[in-house]
């Protein structure tokens, strides 16, 4: 149509084009143009009328003219606040960087061409304008197949995987026009083309009430955490979480594009983190005693380590720093289980260093709230309810545990393993492995204060490694036996209750494995693993006078026979295997054994002669 056509209704025409071009059938929220449009849209625009529409769609995004409808609806606004945007592109993203303070026509018009430039991304000029090296490097595929949608998706996925500082980083401007995009589409969800498309009937489904997308994200994440945790079926379709995925390895790739975060977090970030800036700075309020941020950053950070718990693959820096190993040993692993799998491997000689320190950053993290270990929530559930249900009532659901439900479950694992499901007791032993070398237990943090101070133990352990932590274990453990206890019996009750549940499973004590190693392997390699059969064996060993331990392991398992002692006095155990382990530490063990042994052979004589008397006598009876 002509502009300057003397039918006024000629310029509703190729507005109407437009709208049909991209039309959405499952809107509900159209306003009633649209929906007259839809009454007489049974017959689909022809592919070339579809070229033309697009041809002049892109001519007017390299000039800077605007659509008919928005030059109208937002003339006013635009002489007001964006006199200065001149140059192609520029008054459209001026309306865009405004969008909460549009009137409301003015409004209207702009995200519905936003939604349509969400579609084609050569609508947007600054974008193919700043990118087209990166597009041509990157995006070719997409490039020639002209899916707007798919170039965008692809420059996403560039910067997140390619962040300032790596070799194939994108440059400044495409990279400053690609975030500005990311940050414009939190705003509606109708900027995000494929999310919409693969979410919005679960959103209208269970999240209708929610206005902007980053509230429908965190919306619909929170149903896919509780289907997930409770191992109850997915609410939420397979396509929707996959975009969920990609939303949420987005927000947290980039501070900017978690505003909830952003807004919680901001104070304690440049009291605790001064220097540190976006993802870093998370990092650095991730490695801070909870009880150092504010009760609103607290709640924010357990929702970021929820997602992340549930979903590995969401953790930009996991993600980043141990791409490599990932392929390598855990490329078939679940989604929540890759932290597990990266933990099997972490002692390997060529394992990656960078990985290896968000590894012990996140194992550390997971054993301060069971929720963020969701294989072992899962098979802990039964037993959580069982003996923990006082401890998960009195805690704020929004607010981490700090340890207590797995020092809940750890105390009944000490006790008697046949206390836990099977399932749980094993995902015990594995987080009692791999938390033994690369954190405190919060409860010791928690009941041994002036312990930890003694050993001069930093409770900022960003620069302590595997040996130190070890260390500060054997500190704590020599205080204790010594005797030396300024925090009273609670933290005596702690220790004991950590160092029984590592006579379980040797590995779990990694200084006596070490130590052992050679003589496990010489001694007790037909000793089944598990509920402190491997150390009752070094023991019998150890007391043998016909055996000899390697001289430090000889040194070893003395200091934990000492160490078992006190914890035991400490804390009772239920289950018979520690009386036989006491027996076998005790030096008059021969004694006991010969006794019941005495004993046991005595009753059976007893049997024997008695059941003789017993058929002679009835044999007599019968012959008479």
């Amino acid at each position: 149509h002509r502009p300057d056509s003397a039918d006024p209704s000629a310029r509703l025409v190729f507005p109407c084009l437009v709208r049909n071009l991209y039309l959405d059938d499952d809107d509900d929220d159209d306003n009633e143009s649209d929906k007259h449009d839809k009454e007489h849209s049974d017959d689909v625009i022809s592919k070339d009328c579809g070229e033309e529409v697009e041809r002049v769609l892109r001519q007017r995004a390299a000039s800077v003219l605007l659509m008919p409808g928005l030059e109208r609806d937002c003339r006013e606004f635009l002489h007001m606040h964006c006199t200065a945007h001149t140059g192609p592109g520029e008054e459209m993203k001026c309306l865009q960087d405004n969008l909460h303070v549009l009137p409301p026509n003015c409004k209207t018009e702009v995200v519905r061409f936003t939604e349509i430039q969400a579609q084609n991304s050569y609508l947007h000029p600054n974008i193919m304008k700043a990118c087209q090296d990166v597009v041509d490097e990157n995006c070719g595929e997409e490039d020639k197949a002209r899916n707007g949608v798919m170039v965008i998706r692809c420059l996403e996925r560039h910067l997140v995987e390619n962040p300032p500082g790596t070799p194939n980083t994108m440059n400044s401007k495409c990279r400053k026009v690609v975030e500005s995009w990311q940050i414009l589409s939190i705003k509606d969800f109708h900027f995000s083309f494929e999310f919409k498309t693969a979410c919005k009937p679960d959103i209208k489904q269970y999240c209708k009430g929610k206005k902007t997308k980053y509230d429908m994200v965190h919306c619909l994440m929170g149903l896919v955490v509780d289907d997930t945790v409770n191992n109850t079926p997915h609410r939420i379709k397979k396509k929707c979480r996959e975009e969920l995925k990609w939303e949420l390895l987005q927000k947290h790739s980039n501070l900017q594009l978690n505003p909830l975060l952003s807004s919680a977090c901001g104070n304690d970030m440049a009291l605790l983190c001064p220097g540190e800036e976006g993802v870093d700075a998370i990092e650095c309020l991730k490695e801070k005693r909870h009880k150092q941020l504010s009760s609103t950053c607290r709640k924010a950070l357990l929702g970021e380590e929820e997602e992340e718990a549930i979903n590995n693959q969401v953790d930009f820096p996991l993600m980043r720093n141990c791409k490599k190993e990932i392929k390598q040993h855990c490329s078939n692993s679940n989604a929540s289980a890759i932290i597990n799998c990266l933990a099997e491997f972490a002692q390997d000689f060529d394992f990656d260093e960078k990985c290896l320190n968000v590894l012990k950053k996140r194992i550390a993290q997971h054993a301060r709230d069971y929720r963020l270990n969701t294989d072992l929530t899962r098979a802990c559930r039964q037993d959580i309810n069982k003996y923990c249900r006082d401890i998960v009532r009195a805690n704020a659901k929004d607010q981490f545990f700090e340890g207590k439900v797995l020092f809940c479950l750890k105390d009944k694992y000490s006790q008697n393993i046949n206390l836990l499901t099977r399932s749980c007791s094993k995902q015990m032993q594995r987080m009692i492995r791999n938390t033994y070398s690369t954190a405190l237990d919060p409860q010791i943090e928690e009941k041994c204060p002036k312990m930890i101070e003694k050993c001069s133990i930093g409770l900022n352990k960003n620069e302590i490694g595997d040996e130190e932590v070890m260390v500060e274990h054997e500190c704590l453990y020599k205080m204790w036996t010594s005797g030396d206890l300024p925090d009273g019996e609670e933290c005596a009750k702690v220790l004991a209750v950590v160092a029984e549940s590592q006579i379980r499973d040797v590995k779990s004590d990694h200084l006596l494995f070490k130590a052992c190693s050679l003589d496990l392997a010489k001694f007790c390699r037909e000793v089944q693993s598990g509920e402190g059969k491997k150390f009752a064996c070094l023991v019998s060993v150890f007391k043998d006078k016909n055996f000899r331990l390697e001289q430090e392991c000889h040194d070893m398992v003395s200091n934990r026979m000492t160490m078992y002692k006190v914890a035991i006095k400490a804390h009772p155990v239920e289950q018979a295997m520690e009386l036989i382990s006491a027996v076998m530490e005790s030096p008059d063990r021969h004694y006991f054994l010969s006794f019941v042994m005495t004993v046991i052979l005595v009753i059976f004589v007893l049997g024997l002669c008695f059941g003789r008397v017993t058929k002679r006598v009835r044999s007599e009876l019968k012959n008479r």
